[in-house]
């Protein structure tokens, strides 16, 4: 079993899919309801999934997914987000970040990491990225309001 499948026994009825057109406007005021600013979720080098529970998206992973292998810059998951609490206690979140990153291996066979910048008073993200194989890559003390910043990356070759 792959160190970033570890739901440990939980199963539920999520679809996975990569982000379409008709759904760029609900993603992003579910973004707009998290933080304040623009992410981007579409574009030639951002991949985007969606998690739908009967038909409705229930959770969302972005980030940047170069298109070009001679591009060297790692991978990055820019936000991660359930809609509610219930579907990441479901296993929602584990599973958006096993599907992304086996989009990432798809897209990039070469690719030898991932990387993920996580404010350290989330405690859930950081947990959630160190158990399932990321490790601390660095640290960045904030300053005239600027947040901290824990720098993690996860191995995607095996």
């Amino acid at each position: 079993m792959s160190r970033f499948n570890r739901l440990r026994g939980k199963t539920s009825n999520f679809s996975f899919e990569e982000l379409k057109d008709d759904d760029v406007e609900f993603c992003l005021a579910l973004i707009k309801k998290v933080i304040i600013g623009q992410v981007l979720l579409k574009g030639p080098n951002i991949y985007t999934l969606v998690g739908k529970s009967k038909g409705k998206i229930v959770g969302l992973i972005t980030g940047l997914v170069p298109q070009s292998p001679q591009v060297s810059v790692n991978p990055r998951i820019f936000f991660l987000y359930p809609v509610e609490g219930k579907f990441a206690r479901q296993g929602l979140t584990v599973r958006l970040l096993n599907e992304f990153i086996k989009a990432v291996k798809n897209r990039l066979p070469n690719a030898g990491f991932i990387d993920v910048i996580v404010n350290p008073r989330n405690v859930s993200f950081v947990a959630l990225y160190s158990l399932n194989g990321f490790v601390i890559n660095g640290f960045v003390q904030g300053s005239s309001g600027s947040p901290d910043q824990v720098f993690l990356r996860g191995k995607l070759g095996e």
